[in-house]
């Protein structure tokens, strides 16, 4: 059940500053009294395009009826997420293929071989999360940082219609996301996190591109969500194999990481992210059927350009 994923792979159609313009005026997107706010509309229909035009600050949610309440973290906060990951803008950080240890200063990810996942609603009739099952002796992922902290898996979750970062320029028509907390027992004889507390959260964000070809790993988890005419059920316990056979690991893909915001209410800031380059492929239909059993479309709009914000591009050893 290993995904393929392709290296600089365009991620659909690449759609001029009018056409984006045009598809957020179709979600409801509308300014008033100096914010944005959303406005209840239909979903969107999947789309590549160039993300720059995408930039909305503020809570507008596109298809979320959620995002009408106002928020001020959301509308005034200066580290909000999602955000265009530029490598043309931002230094790019390389190392020589003799530089052991350079390579070790990458994140390291741990795997449990076969945890189980329990599919449960965010809201009535809304977008799904995937916690793991208490019963779990080990976290599906644990991710070790360079200075020693240690995040554990919490939950994985959708966003579709549009993914919520851009890679380049470049929009997907989904994005995973898994989500982690600080282990604080693995991480108690850490020193100071840089003078501050450490991230309380990361997030791991794959994008999808549009392909012919299905995703497995997806279509497995597809398989344990109820029917779309089901809004208060919940999913069916969740077998997709250890997510090794889906997330890349940081030493052998190239990744974006900045310190960011969750991207959707309260949108609290400090949160770690690290963005794969890499992508991954879903169809049309994958994309469709999850959105339909999720209410609609539930992705937040670029928050700032690539020259707006700082972020580090990492690029591994394997890939030089």
């Amino acid at each position: 059940m290993v995904l393929a994923f392709g290296v600089g792979a365009p991620l659909g159609v690449r759609a001029q500053l009018q056409q984006l313009q045009q598809q957020q005026q179709q979600l409801g997107v509308e300014r008033a009294g100096g914010e944005r706010r959303g406005v209840a509309g239909g979903a969107l229909k999947p789309h590549g395009g160039r993300a720059g035009a995408g930039v909305t600050k503020g809570t507008t949610y596109a298809g979320g009826a959620i995002w009408k309440i106002k928020i001020k973290i959301c509308l005034d906060a200066p580290h909000q997420s999602p955000i265009d990951l530029r490598t043309d803008i931002w230094q790019s950080w390389t190392v020589s293929k003799n530089d052991v240890t350079a390579k070790l200063q990458t994140p390291r990810l741990k795997f449990a071989a076969n945890p189980t996942f329990q599919g449960k609603r965010t809201r009535p009739g809304g977008p799904f999360s995937f916690p793991q099952v208490a019963s779990d002796a080990e976290p599906a992922i644990r991710m070790l940082l360079p200075n020693g902290f240690v995040y554990k898996f919490l939950q994985f979750h959708f966003h579709t219609s549009s993914s919520e970062h851009a890679l380049r320029g470049e929009k997907g028509i989904a994005e995973v996301h898994f989500v982690f907390g600080l282990d604080k027992e693995a991480s108690a004889d850490r020193p100071v996190w840089a003078g501050d507390n450490a991230p309380s959260n990361a997030v791991v964000g794959v994008l999808y591109r549009e392909s012919p070809n299905p995703c497995q790993w997806t279509e497995t988890v597809l398989k344990s969500l109820p029917n779309p005419n089901a809004p208060e059920a919940g999913g069916q316990p969740l077998k997709a194999g250890s997510l090794k056979d889906f997330v890349p690991t940081f030493e052998k893909a190239a990744y974006f990481n900045y310190m960011g915001s969750l991207t959707t209410p309260p949108c609290s800031e400090g949160i770690l992210w690290f963005v794969f380059s890499r992508t991954a492929q879903m169809t049309m239909d994958q994309m469709a059927r999850l959105q339909a059993v999720q209410g609609g479309a539930n992705w937040r709009p670029l928050q700032l350009s690539g020259k707006e914000r700082g972020s580090r591009y990492y690029m591994p050893v394997t890939e030089l």
